[in-house]
């Protein structure tokens, strides 16, 4: 995997960790579809698309 930069999920948010794809690659998506699980220092998140 290459390396991006990831919007923040929160205030105190510095770094996450990509865990998982949601979506295959070419699949079509929507504002707010749910793409990849990011993992950081508190927790696990769905990241959704923007």
């Amino acid at each position: 995997m290459g390396e991006f930069t990831m919007p923040s999920l929160g205030a105190d948010m510095d770094e996450g960790t990509l865990v998982e794809w949601l979506v295959e690659p070419g699949a079509p998506i929507r504002r707010g579809d749910p793409v990849a699980v990011v993992e950081t220092a508190k927790s696990t998140i769905e990241v959704e698309c923007f």
